[in-house]
């Protein structure tokens, strides 16, 4: 049988794959995709104290030393298998004609593809390292697990699409990728992506539907009949592009707590742009709800008198004693 034997979350964010001698320039971004004005007017005076080099300096550090501590842990459970929850964002599925709610692969490999950087502007080319080699790189996707699971979670009402080949043009993206180049140091498993919907209008899942995903997805996996070490990943978040504390502590503390029945009654309104991949947080928290969670770090790591930037979270998800 599967054995589910840890499971860990990370965010994902650009921010982290930059200097902070950058974060102003990434900054710029948050104008055109946040009510910059507003934000501006009902933001505290004291935070202009967040935006101090050394401040920021030791965020970076902090997280840099959060992502070595997740490395260790994957090293040393071993595992045969990730199931990554992650969100797709235009990238393998596009967002203009085709997003699944929920989608599990079906095809032996996803590729990694290069991505033209001539196409983005020039912060996000500095980050895009961490996200996408120069050349293409091929996930092993475990198809029977990942059948299995597609197979249970629609026993279990969910209505689930499967990706039976990869477009020529199109790459698995960033909320996987960045698992690989980032966190696990030599990758010789293979992959269950979980693609959760939770940017684009109007099919994404409330909280309330990501626990009950995430429950399904832990009695599926330990259902499945072979031996097999598998590890479950949350992918993104926490809140940006505006960071809200409150809410990423009340989340965080939830699992800490176990008191995760909790974030079932959370708004929905609340997880709208980068903030919506807390419920990538929520699923994994809801597969894992018999597991003790340990906060490695949490960073608000802010980078605009606006408030924005990104609520960095680290945590690991290990069997009880």
């Amino acid at each position: 049988m599967a054995d589910i034997v840890f499971g860990f979350g990370t965010s994902h964010s650009s921010q982290l794959s930059l200097s902070t001698v950058d974060w102003p320039e990434q900054a710029e971004l948050d104008k055109s995709r946040t009510p910059w004005e507003d934000l501006l007017r009902s933001a505290p005076a004291s935070m202009s104290d967040e935006l101090r080099p050394e401040v920021q300096e030791e965020r970076h550090a902090r997280a840099q030393a959060a992502l070595r501590t997740l490395s260790d842990v994957v090293a040393a459970h071993r595992p045969d298998v990730l199931v990554i929850v992650g969100d797709d964002q235009d990238e393998l599925f596009p967002h203009d004609q085709l997003v699944p709610a929920v989608a599990l692969a079906l095809t032996p490999e996803l590729i990694d593809r290069p991505i033209d950087l001539r196409s983005l502007p020039p912060i996000r080319q500095k980050s895009m390292w961490a996200m996408h080699g120069e050349e293409a790189v091929t996930y092993s996707i475990d198809t029977a697990l990942s059948e299995h699971v597609a197979t249970q979670l629609s026993s279990e009402g969910f209505d689930v699409a499967v990706l039976r080949s990869q477009p020529e043009t199109r790459s698995l993206g960033h909320a996987w990728t960045f698992i690989r180049r980032r966190v696990v140091k030599d990758w010789n498993l293979k992959l269950v992506p979980i693609f959760l919907n939770t940017y684009f209008a109007p099919n994404r899942p409330t909280p309330s539907r990501c626990m009950q995903l995430g429950a399904a997805i832990t009695t599926a996996i330990e259902d499945f009949p072979q031996d097999l070490r598998v590890g479950i990943v949350a992918s993104g978040g926490l809140s940006h592009f505006v960071i809200d504390e409150e809410l990423d502590h009340r989340v965080l503390d939830a699992f800490t707590s176990g008191n995760t029945d909790q974030l079932a009654s959370e708004p929905s309104s609340q997880f709208t742009s980068g903030t919506s991949e807390i419920l990538n947080w929520i699923t994994v928290g809801s597969a894992l709800h018999d597991f003790q969670f340990e906060l490695i770090d949490y960073l608000p790591a802010y980078r605009s008198l606006a408030g924005t930037g990104c609520g960095f979270a680290f945590g690991v998800w290990t069997p009880k004693d």
